[in-house]
């Protein structure tokens, strides 16, 4: 039997890949792609106001019609605000949505006007003028 086998596994577990030193500082993708790539991870979002006594249902219409491909948090709004078309006073709940493509966008803009829910825009957070 030989050692073939074992000396693979041996070079991919500690990475023992012969490499010239100064290679490993390099990056394998083309010039700017890198840079393309970095945007590509990023993630949008999605941010508004719902009735506290529908957020249980909202949540779960967003998690069934984007399959579960994005992340939502709630938050309680400790005042009671009143509602511009009934004059009432209603429970709300802040919610932000982080998702990844432009068909789930869609999807939740169509969620949160069925909820009848108000959406804000927050300004991004690479952006630092605009957060000041």
């Amino acid at each position: 039997m030989t050692d073939a086998p074992r000396l693979a596994v041996s070079e991919l577990t500690s990475g023992g890949a012969r490499v010239p030193t100064g290679a490993r500082d390099q990056s394998l993708l083309p010039e700017g792609e890198g840079e393309q790539r970095e945007m590509d991870m990023r993630f949008s979002s999605i941010t508004g106001v719902v009735a506290a006594d529908e957020k249980i249902r909202f949540e779960r219409m967003i998690f069934r019609a984007t399959r579960g491909n994005c992340f939502v948090r709630f938050a309680e709004i400790k005042q009671p605000i009143t509602d511009p078309h009934s004059g009432e006073q209603i429970e709300k709940c802040v919610f932000i949505v982080f998702y990844k493509s432009l068909s789930i966008e869609t999807k939740l803009k169509a969620i949160c006007d069925a909820f009848s829910a108000h959406r804000y825009s927050l300004p991004d957070m690479d952006d630092a003028p605009s957060v000041d």
